[in-house]
């Protein structure tokens, strides 16, 4: 089933030559700030490709004449004190450019600086007449494990770039890569906080990046990609392994059977405890520290935290917060529009509300259950003395409202099995219109589960779907002038958008990634619409004219020329052989869709004819005006029917 040539590979750092690798924006972002001499740090959770962009652009940097070294900080250990840890870091610089001897000869020669201050006066001494050198620095939380503060090996690194922008001429540049954040490579307030170099942000795959691996996966393979995409979300990790696992199973033809080894892989219970990422991610959790309270009080903060991101709660993003990087250094969530939400569907069911119970520490546990308790006894103490008093006054219709309370349970029972059957049917069709984009039925659905007698059932999966209706996505950027139309493709996967700028612009409704510019206007584009069948649009501007266009790649179709004035409108008919303009000429026009021929004039309006329709058979036209009138026309003669 799978492409020979293709090999996939889940966890580790990819080979240089991996077919299986997938570029991303952070490949030409981090290139192009080395290349300018900038410093850079790349600073994410575990496997997100950090190595892996690390040795690709090392190489490239190589091949155009660039120095580089490549610090790893595991390397050395962690039992040792600075002067070993300093001289280590200093040997391997020597060893990768073959300068041992002069950059030891300018360390000894300050016996009497700081092993810090040693180690990069030695650096930039040594490295001066190589022309530009760039030295990684990978692994760098590392340095948490030692027995000494390291602040001040950032800070040096922050010495050597503001000696740089002050015009000292240094040839060194610095990236930095590891799991952690700014914030936390200097922690003493008596230091400067490390705040400079470009920050390189890793995002997770889009489904287009994605492409390269249909081939890979059969005849349905972009079928297959989708499903994978669905559940990893593009978590680099996540996504190979689930790619190799699709491709190595010949039975593994249809999103279905996607969904069977995502079951068999990431949920049963052996795959819970042997599956290296959900452990390492657990684990990142459960044992992270928080300065000044204990473990248990930690671990409590976390996963409370990490419960109302699950339930949908808006949990904004704080880098000054411990617990926030905690979730976001784990892997466990990412930041959507300034605002944490779990990262995957993976991990939305893997790190459930029963794992959250889990392992809250046990005193946080009886205290939940202990308060839960308390509040039901103190409702049933309410609820026993209101009984007593409504028995004593009617102890003598007792059998009869037995009888009544009990039909009325039943009715009650039914209503709410009723109910939960109903909100789950809902809870489904909700994921089924979101992978099919549309987001109208989705928003009705959750209206619908949103009524009272559902309350009872609403539980995350409502709160992240009413979080994910109401959050904006993304922004569509590009257009240099006033947007004036926008509109969805009949299969939802695109929009296209008309602007004062004279162009209209179609881009990718699941990324807002921008696929074709339709540039030919001379006038602001009023209005642009698709085709019925989504592979054409029609676009009507202030230049008189309205112009078909290929949706595909933005290509020209036909110009509609003869209105003498702004074209405020323009519609394809239902069978998308036709086109109706309106126009400030005050008439409206009806055209061939496929050459642009002129099929009708509508005349009969006395003022601007603001917008135009076919009706749904295609056979009449309807107008509207500033005259205060609207009018039916016959489409194949323009004829005035009402």
């Amino acid at each position: 089933m799978a492409d020979p040539n293709l090999i996939f590979i889940a966890g580790g750092t990819l080979p240089s030559n991996s077919p299986s690798y997938i570029e991303r924006k952070a490949d030409q972002a981090l290139l192009a700030a080395l290349r300018q001499g900038e410093f850079a740090y790349v600073l994410d959770s575990r496997q997100k490709g950090k190595s892996s962009l690390m040795i690709r652009t090392r190489e490239r940097l190589e091949a155009e004449g660039v120095r580089t070294v490549l610090l790893d900080l595991q390397r050395f250990g962690s039992n040792l004190g600075p002067e070993q840890w300093y001289g280590s870091m200093l040997l391997a610089v020597g060893e990768e450019l073959g300068i041992e001897k002069a950059l030891l000869d300018a360390w000894d020669a300050q016996p009497h600086a700081g092993p810090m201050k040693r180690f990069f006066t030695a650096v930039e001494q040594a490295l001066a007449g190589l022309g530009p050198v760039v030295i990684f620095i990978d692994e760098i939380d590392f340095v948490r494990s030692l027995p000494f503060a390291t602040d001040e090996f950032f800070a040096g690194i922050r010495e050597c770039f503001n000696r740089r922008a002050a015009g000292s001429g240094s040839n060194l540049t610095f990236c930095l890569l590891g799991v952690a954040t700014p914030s936390e490579l200097i922690r003493d307030v008596q230091i400067t906080p490390f705040n400079v170099g470009i920050r390189v942000d890793l995002t997770d795959f889009t489904l287009e990046e994605l492409a390269p691996y249909e081939a890979a996966l059969g005849g349905n393979g972009p079928a297959l990609v989708r499903r994978i995409h669905h559940w990893t979300g593009g978590h680099p990790y996540l996504t190979q392994k689930l790619a190799a696992a699709v491709a190595a199973d010949a039975s593994v033809s249809t999103p279905g059977g996607v969904d069977r080894l995502v079951e068999a892989m990431f949920f049963s219970v052996k795959a819970r405890a042997e599956e290296p990422n959900l452990s390492d991610v657990s684990r990142r959790v459960l044992e992270a520290p928080v300065e000044g309270v204990s473990p248990e009080e930690a671990r409590s903060r976390v996963l409370d935290l990490y419960r109302q991101v699950r339930d949908g709660r808006r949990v904004r993003d704080d880098e000054t917060d411990p617990v926030v990087s905690i979730l976001k250094l784990s892997g466990l969530t990412r930041i959507l529009e300034g605002y944490l939400v779990v990262r995957n569907r993976v991990y939305f069911r893997a790190f459930d509300r029963a794992w959250v119970e889990a392992n809250l520490p046990d005193a946080e546990l009886v205290r939940q259950r202990r308060a839960a308790r308390a509040a039901a006894m103190r409702v049933g103490a309410v609820a026993g003395v209101v009984a007593i008093v409504v028995g004593g006054l009617a102890v003598f219709g007792f059998v009869k409202a037995r009888e009544a309370d009990a039909r009325a349970r039943s009715e009650r029972l039914a209503r709410n099995a009723n109910a939960k059957l109903l909100y789950q049917a809902n809870m489904n069709l909700i994921q089924t219109a979101s992978e099919n984009h549309q987001y109208g039925r989705v928003q009705e659905l959750l209206d619908e589960s949103a009524k009272p007698q559902f309350a009872a059932f609403r539980g995350p999966e409502w709160g992240y779907w009413d979080y994910r209706m109401n959050t904006h996505l993304f922004a569509l950027k590009g257009h240099k002038g006033t947007v004036h139309s926008a509109a969805f493709s009949p299969d939802g996967t695109r929009v296209v958008t008309a602007s004062e700028d004279k162009t209209a612009r179609v881009w990718d409704a699941r990324d807002g990634r921008e696929i074709a510019s339709l540039k030919g206007h001379t006038g602001p584009v009023a209005s642009a619409a698709f085709s019925p069948d989504g592979t054409r649009i029609v676009t009507a501007s202030r230049d008189s004219t309205a112009r078909v266009w290929d949706a595909r790649d933005g290509r020209e179709v036909a110009v509609l020329e003869g209105h003498t004035d702004t074209v405020t409108g323009a519609a394809f008919s239902p069978d998308g052989t036709r086109i109706v303009t309106a126009s400030k000429d005050k008439t409206a026009r009806a055209w061939e869709a496929r050459d642009g021929r002129e099929v009708a004039i509508l005349k009969g309006h006395t003022d601007e004819v603001r917008s135009a329709a076919f009706s749904p058979d295609g056979t009449r036209i309807l107008t509207a005006s500033w005259e205060s009138t609207a009018r039916v026309w016959d489409t194949r003669d323009g004829r005035e029917i009402a």
